[in-house]
């Protein structure tokens, strides 16, 4: 079936609603049991303990909405890569996947496969149907997650695009507020960043590949916008921070996996 390209442009861009669609996991997850040497190889034990710590954090980052009276200094050796890093990225209303009722895509910071406080709970988990998320491909989040002094916790109120297929237009997605750098052991806020995104005004699409192809790719361009904002927001606050290039093909996440 060939490809048509097609450019959807954006429309006037709505007011950000608040809470983002659908709501993050707070089940806390159960560490599994095993050997010293099976955990030294699996990080996914230590991962689960490291989230119960790290979702303590949620109920007070919320409240943290005022720039300045937060702290301004760097924090020296601060590294969010995956494979040295002893911090994580953490947006707790992330979802994966496809809404069930409408199958548009969920909106997300981050594919499941770099996002270790999604993904914590589902390499733990005794249900057949997370079996995959104790593959090797996701133990380098799991270790970073595990390893983690500190949680950059982004909250954030979100709206997300809307495509209208016949006019090749859409609504632009809006997502505003923080990211707050706490440290995990003492819960202490070591400063932080606002965060914004929206759609680019133009995106491209390919069609008659599958169906919802266009909405995808709108989803994709305000996913890339939204971990933008947060990767370049810590550059900024926190210049001498490691932070890698974060980078996707497309919005659904399990591609390749």
């Amino acid at each position: 079936m060939k490809l048509a390209v097609v450019f959807l442009f954006a429309v006037a861009c709505g007011k950000g609603k608040s809470g983002g669609e659908g709501s993050g996991s707070s089940a806390a997850p159960a560490a599994p049991s095993g050997s010293a040497a099976a955990e030294a190889d699996d990080p996914s034990s230590k991962a689960a303990e490291k989230w119960l710590a790290v979702n303590e954090l949620r109920a007070d980052s919320k409240t943290k909405t005022d720039p300045a009276a937060w702290p301004k200094d760097d924090v020296p050796g601060l590294d969010f890569t995956k494979e040295t890093g002893d911090a994580v990225i953490v947006y707790p209303e992330g979802r994966g996947g496809k809404d069930p009722l409408t199958d548009a895509p969920r909106f997300k910071l981050m594919h499941i496969v770099d996002d270790a406080y999604r993904l914590a709970p589902l390499a733990v988990s005794t249900d057949a149907s997370n079996a995959k998320y104790k593959a090797a491909a996701f133990r380098p989040a799991l270790g970073q997650l595990a390893r983690a002094k500190y949680a950059l916790m982004v909250v954030a109120d979100t709206e997300l695009p809307k495509v209208d297929n016949v006019a090749k237009r859409f609504k632009s997605g809006e997502l505003k507020g923080v990211a707050v750098l706490y440290e995990i052991e003492s819960k202490k806020a070591l400063g932080g960043f606002e965060v914004a995104a929206t759609n680019s005004d133009k995106v491209l699409t390919y069609t008659g590949n599958y169906t919802g192809e266009e909405l995808d790719a709108v989803m994709h361009d305000f996913e890339k916008a939204a971990i933008d904002s947060v990767t370049d927001g810590i550059k900024k606050r926190f210049p001498s921070a490691k932070v890698p290039p974060i980078i996707y093909l497309n919005s659904r996440e399990d591609d390749g996996l």
